[in-house]
């Protein structure tokens, strides 16, 4: 009797599941604006590998050394000034710093979806490297998947390393995860998993490929990308490597919620990787 009526529940959701819905879970652009920087900041716009517009800005360092260019790699929701806050300390450390939005999201042109946003980014890590010799990513929740997916397939030379935070390991296992929360179908999410999406784009299985050390930031309470995300993008990625892992963080709250402690954690791995190289 129950397993007729999973069955009946898996067809019945299985068309709404396959029809894009899915998809649409991973984006939420708006145009909105939030935040502008207090700073002196450039207006760049960035073309995309298919020839869509993004926008972006270009935030110069606030020092006489320069010590690179950060890229920022933002998360699902709204655009890159509701995220300027994340980031707005890398400046006066002495970093360029360059927000990009996806397509369709802020001034962006276009609509959003897997290898769409993988183009972007792969587009605004070229932008930076043909700016800066020395080049660093911190990629938030999709950010961080898209950072993964973009420099554990292609060579940045002027990369010298990543930040991952809050990042899910890839499409499917997020995917598999948040269909394990829907009442009647936590049983069915293995086979659903593999019917609804595909892996194109992951991050987590091509981090061992990514040229640079990574470091991996996660909360135990992420609630949005479960912690076990973050330790398996960690187990897979190469060395040099490191994992902060959050006691009671939640989802990228790290930057905000615990300010100065780990913004200097990343400066100072920073400062490692570029000796690295």
């Amino acid at each position: 009797m129950m397993r007729n009526s999973m069955k009946r529940t898996f067809l019945t959701l299985l068309p709404l599941l396959q029809c894009g819905c899915v998809s649409r879970m991973f984006y939420y652009p708006d145009q909105t604006e939030y935040e502008l920087p207090s700073r002196a900041f450039e207006d760049v716009w960035i073309q995309s590998g298919d020839g869509t517009k993004l926008h972006g800005w270009w935030i110069p360092a606030e020092s006489e050394r320069v010590k690179g260019t950060v890229v920022h790699c933002h998360g699902n929701a709204a655009n890159l000034t509701g995220h300027y806050a994340q980031v707005d300390w890398l400046p006066p450390a002495g970093y360029n710093l360059l927000l990009f939005d996806y397509r369709g999201y802020g001034k962006s042109e276009g609509k959003p979806g897997r290898k769409g946003v993988y183009e972007d980014t792969m587009a605004a890590l070229t932008y930076a490297a043909e700016r800066s010799q020395n080049l660093f990513v911190i990629g938030q929740s999709l950010g961080g998947a898209n950072a993964m997916a973009v420099l554990g397939r292609n060579e940045i030379p002027q990369l010298r390393a990543l930040v991952v935070d809050s990042a899910f390991y890839s499409y499917r296992s997020i995917v598999r995860d948040k269909i394990g929360e829907m009442p009647g179908l936590r049983w069915l999410k293995w086979p659903l998993s593999f019917l609804v999406i595909g892996n194109a784009y992951s991050g987590g299985p091509v981090v061992h490929q990514v040229g640079a050390p990574v470091l991996i930031i996660h909360g135990t309470e992420d609630q949005i990308v479960p912690f076990h995300h973050g330790r398996w993008s960690y187990e897979e990625a190469g060395h040099p490597k490191a994992m902060v892992a959050i006691e009671g963080g939640y989802h990228v709250d790290v930057f905000l919620r615990y300010g100065e402690l780990y913004q200097r954690r990343v400066l100072e791995f920073f400062e490692q990787a570029a000796d690295y190289r």
